[in-house]
């Protein structure tokens, strides 16, 4: 069982991440259509604009906050700016081994939701940090990573710096259920991203000759450094599915 402060803290970690992600599917909204240009609307439109990218500078302040508070709760770090919590008074030594499980579960979760819609906001240290959850000694804190992490695969909301997170446990996942939810969400995710890049590649180079076009289709699969841990991942996955 967990203690009040503990279910406090990660009550409130949960809200935080909440309102941080709705505010960025807020900010995610396309704007309507503009209207006819003139001196008038032209002003309008720069402020329009200079308002955008203040709120947009606010929002990713925010979201590099929460994000600190969330990775130091996942690496069992003093919390950030020497904030207390009655916890181990800024840090988190006194917590229960059942207490800090819970906390890396809401804090991994957490971090996942807000980098889906901001990937460049994971530094590699991060990226790795966040990666290794996959792999927690905790089946409650693992597994539910691993679920989160297969259904927004499925569903086509994780860039290819969040997707990677399958390869390993595509192939490697102790418990056979999570093992086949993320080799099946890894193949149906590529598969899907996959066809979309050839439909988009079709559109781009109807009546290109095909040196340009197989030099487009090179640079962009050379542009992400994933590509290789998602291909090796998809044919581990593959494997795994066959086998089970």
């Amino acid at each position: 069982a967990l203690s009040e402060d503990c279910a406090r803290l990660c009550a409130g970690l949960k809200l935080l991440v909440q309102d941080t992600v709705a505010a960025q599917a807020s900010s995610a909204t396309p704007a309507g259509t503009p209207a006819q240009e003139d001196d008038e609307s032209f002003d309008e439109s720069a402020e329009a604009a200079a308002a955008a990218a203040a709120a947009s500078e606010l929002l990713a302040e925010r979201r590099a906050e929460v994000l600190d508070l969330l990775f130091s709760c996942l690496e069992g770090r003093s919390l950030p700016g020497g904030r207390s919590s009655s916890l181990g008074g800024s840090g988190l030594s006194d917590m229960t081994e059942g207490e800090a499980a819970q906390l890396r579960r809401v804090a991994a979760v957490g971090a996942l939701h807000l980098c889906e819609r901001a990937p460049e906001a994971l530094p590699p240290g991060r990226w790795h940090a966040l990666a290794l959850v996959a792999q927690d000694s905790s089946d409650r804190v693992r597994l539910k990573f691993l679920s989160v992490l297969s259904d927004k695969a499925r569903l086509l909301k994780l860039p290819l710096k969040l997707l990677s997170f399958l390869a390993l446990p595509a192939s490697c996942e102790p418990d056979p259920e999570a093992k086949r939810e993320c080799a099946q969400a890894l193949v149906s995710a590529v598969t899907r991203l996959r066809m979309e890049h050839m439909k988009r590649m079709a559109q781009l180079t109807d009546g290109l000759d095909d040196s340009v076009t197989q030099d487009m289709s090179r640079s962009v699969l050379d542009a992400s450094c994933y590509a290789g841990l998602l291909d090796q991942g998809l044919e581990d996955a593959v494997a795994s599915l066959n086998t089970s």
